[in-house]
């Protein structure tokens, strides 16, 4: 899907949905779009999802809520098969991967991984999947894990 095709469906659930507004990052994706509104993750990834459906896109655009914002990226695409990808151009496995994360749009990546690291701020569900889980959340953590952790792997 190209991006044009992305920020319009983003934009018509906006008009739809109260207060859904982009995120301060949306500027910044070319792959995916970023959306924030107040309200139960839950329920604003299942109102996206029946707009997305009005608008005969759900069998094209995946709905994920990080904690933090939505996310509307294409139905076959993931930060996994970005991993993949990668591996592939770089001739590594993907077991060679370290990957640290903190929440659900990061369970499928983790679980092609060989090395998964969950921050302390990360989701139960995240955490229950990651090989380590950091004491200090999101870039502090990440910051302890290259301090302390990578050297020894």
């Amino acid at each position: 899907m190209r991006r044009l095709e992305f920020e319009g469906c983003g934009l018509k659930a906006h008009e739809a949905i109260p207060d859904l507004r982009p995120t301060y990052q949306f500027n910044y994706r070319r792959f995916d779009i970023t959306l924030w509104a107040p309200g139960d993750p839950l329920d604003l990834v299942n109102a996206v999802k029946i707009e997305l459906r009005k608008m005969n896109l759900e069998n094209r655009v995946r709905v994920s809520h990080s904690g933090y914002a939505l996310h509307l990226q294409p139905i076959n695409s993931s930060k996994a098969v970005g991993i993949k990808y990668i591996c592939s151009a770089m001739g590594i496995g993907c077991s060679d991967v370290v990957y640290i994360g903190d929440s659900d749009t990061d369970v499928e990546a983790m679980e092609i991984v060989g090395y998964g690291v969950a921050v302390s701020n990360a989701t139960d569900e995240l955490k229950k999947r990651a090989r380590i889980v950091l004491e200090k959340p999101s870039g502090k953590g990440v910051a302890d894990f290259i301090r302390y952790y990578l050297p020894r792997l």
